[in-house]
């Protein structure tokens, strides 16, 4: 049975579900799992046009590659960790990212993973 998550842009009342990839990255998949609920700000990733992320303490060992991309399509949900040596500046870069489908130049302020 797939396990689902809902990601939620609570000031802006918004919410969708998302199921995990199991079977495509199960060590990713038990990471997220393990560490929800996650609440954190949100950024629009004003270079990648159609992306929000955001920027959370490490929550779990990096699992490693699984079902890689560079160029999430629309519903991925994805992990980026990076090394503290490879940026100098944490703002840089960003944990985990949802695309959507239509372009936004503004998000919520606040979104959350929730089993």
């Amino acid at each position: 049975m797939s396990r689902l998550i809902t990601v939620s842009l609570d000031k802006r009342g918004v919410s969708c579900v998302a199921r995990l990839l199991d079977d495509a990255a199960p060590r990713t998949c038990a990471a997220v799992w393990d560490a929800l609920p996650l609440s954190a700000q949100v950024f629009h990733g004003k270079y990648a046009r159609n992306e929000i992320y955001t920027l959370l303490p490490a929550f779990a060992t990096d699992p490693g590659k699984e079902n890689t991309t560079v160029t999430p399509i629309p519903g991925d949900l994805c992990w980026f960790s990076f090394d503290s040596d490879q940026l100098g500046n944490p703002a840089y870069g960003y944990e985990n990212a949802t695309g959507t489908g239509h372009h936004r130049r503004r998000v919520g302020p606040r979104a959350t993973l929730r089993a």
